[in-house]
């Protein structure tokens, strides 16, 4: 399970906070997400079991909040309108 785990469009758009386990990654994909865009960082036995289960990923990683907007923020977006659009779900956390 994932903290804070829910879809705001069902079985399209879901929002938590971090998976923080392979088993996370994998309750994830039986929710139906198949595309997460990381806002923070995952730990690299997170990102290989992404990888495993044949889950796009996106990391777009912010620092501090208070500050201008990252840059990527249009490729972030596109890649979770296109995931979104054409896969069971995107995760955003």
């Amino acid at each position: 399970m994932v903290k804070n785990f829910r879809y705001e469009q069902e079985g399209r758009v879901a929002l938590s906070g971090v998976p923080e386990t392979p088993e996370a990654v994998d309750w994830l994909y039986d929710q139906g997400v198949r595309a997460v865009l990381s806002l923070h960082p995952i730990a690299p036995e997170v990102e290989a079991r992404l990888r495993e289960r044949g889950m796009a990923w996106h990391p777009w990683l912010v620092s501090d909040w208070a500050a201008n907007v990252p840059p990527g923020l249009g490729s972030a977006l596109r890649f979770a309108r296109e995931h979104a659009a054409t896969d069971p779900g995107v995760l955003i956390h």
